[in-house]
């Protein structure tokens, strides 16, 4: 005899929340990735609930480590279990509390006392510790430093430290009313631009201290993002004593730093043994060329952007000598699939642009303005193009939006490889708004 609708309403009532392990496999991860998308208060502590859940829920947690205070530095010399899950280290030294020269009475600001030794200390400390991990897939390190004084002062719309990753948030700062006669700031304006001298101590040099002769394998991509204010002296040469360059298949750069000629015949040698390589702002694209030897090949190299110099019809000429030169290197790099050359700042945002998948090649310029690339320059692309069969197509984008710093350069110009990241693509966007 059939059951009646009552005796199954009576089963429903009963029968009471379904088990966890009743659900299918599909819809428990996606649970769990809510769980780690929301990231409520707690969340992180979920994974010790069982082994699935550690496998989503702790391998989120654990992809990015972030080193700030002396007890994360200590901590992280424990990390040996989940070493596996980590994709990313953050290291953000928090420098000693200043006080700026007009808080202090004096016309000149002093430099701030024992910064070179905690830099120096804690990159130390780090690297030591990465020494003994071994290379279990990517693993980005990233640099900065910042001082809870840094924005008590004069800077008081710039970030220092900043963990938004998101591209689509309102370009707004969080807190815009700022009001400090003594430091120039009315109702969120700095009517008046604080010294030079002043700013040292925010932009100001660090000196790195090296004495260590650990041998890092396990990094694959140094960072050292627009956060990282400080110019630092003696940085990229002993960094690169402790990380091989073998193992870091890929390097972004963005710091600004004085020495370019000392930096490209750096950065030209280390980019032989990469896959991929962007840089801005450390070095331009003609620096770039410029070091490289005519016997040099890329057998590596799959996508590179670079910065160059010059915008406007006026500049055409050195552009196309660029373009001209640029593509020569490329016939040195048989694994090339993309590569950019981008210039951006208030009032203009253009690129050329390279792709290669396998059905055809793509040269194209996209800008603020028309650019009319050189018939010599476009043989020697074709030719690059001759080495994989493929047809080369020729395009022009225009374009239209306003251009307002260098961060609305970067964001409406839309490249196919990432040359900044969205956390300082964003930042330069809000303090450039």
């Amino acid at each position: 005899m059939p059951p009646t609708n009552r005796q199954c309403n009576m089963r429903l009532r009963s029968s009471g929340f379904l088990r966890w392990s009743s659900l299918p496999a599909e819809i428990r991860h996606m649970n769990l990735n809510t769980i780690v998308d929301l990231q409520n208060p707690g969340w992180a502590a979920l994974a010790s609930v069982s082994k699935e859940w550690q496998g989503v829920i702790g391998a989120k947690n654990m992809a990015k480590l972030k080193l700030q205070s002396s007890s994360c530095l200590d901590g992280f010399g424990q990390v040996v279990r989940q070493r596996h899950l980590v994709r990313h280290i953050y290291l953000c030294i928090e420098l000693p509390k200043y006080k700026c020269g007009l808080c202090q009475g004096r016309s000149l600001p002093g430099r701030l006392n024992g910064i070179d030794s905690v830099v120096s200390k804690a990159i130390a400390k780090v690297l030591t510790v990465l020494s003994t991990w071994e290379t279990k897939g990517p693993l980005t390190l990233e640099l900065n430093t910042t001082s809870s004084s840094d924005t008590e002062h004069w800077a008081k719309n710039i970030r220092f430290d900043d963990d938004h990753d998101a591209d689509n948030q309102d370009l707004t700062l969080a807190e815009s009313n700022w009001y400090d006669t003594k430091h120039r700031w009315v109702d969120g304006v700095q009517v008046k631009p604080p010294s030079f001298f002043a700013m040292q101590q925010v932009f100001g040099l660090i000196i790195l201290e090296h004495s260590s002769s650990v041998s890092v394998t396990a990094v694959t991509s140094l960072m050292i993002l627009i956060l990282f204010r400080h110019h630092v002296e003696r940085f990229t040469q002993p960094v690169y004593q402790d990380l091989h360059y073998q193992s870091m298949r890929r390097n972004r750069y963005y710091e600004d730093f004085d020495n370019a000629s000392s930096s490209s015949q750096n950065l030209s040698l280390a980019s032989l043994r990469l896959e991929q390589l962007s840089i801005s702002f450390l070095i331009n694209a003609e620096d770039f060329v410029a070091a490289c030897r005519e016997e040099w090949t890329w057998d590596h190299m799959q996508s590179i952007a670079l910065a160059f110099q010059g915008s406007g019809k006026r500049y055409a000429g050195s552009i196309n000598s660029l373009l001209l030169s640029i593509a020569k290197l490329a016939l040195r790099m048989p694994k090339l699939e993309t590569m950019v050359l981008w210039n951006g700042g208030r009032g203009n945002s253009c690129a050329f642009i390279y792709t290669r998948n396998k059905y055809y090649a793509r040269v194209l310029w996209r800008g603020t303005w028309v650019m009319d690339i050189c018939q010599e320059a476009l043989e020697v692309w074709e030719a690059v193009v001759a080495l994989y069969s493929l047809e080369l197509k020729i395009g022009h984008e225009r374009i239209q939006e306003i251009i307002n710093s260098y961060g609305d350069a970067i964001h409406h110009i839309n490249l196919p490889c990432e040359i900044i990241p969205p956390t300082s693509l964003w930042q330069m966007r809000i303090e450039g708004a």
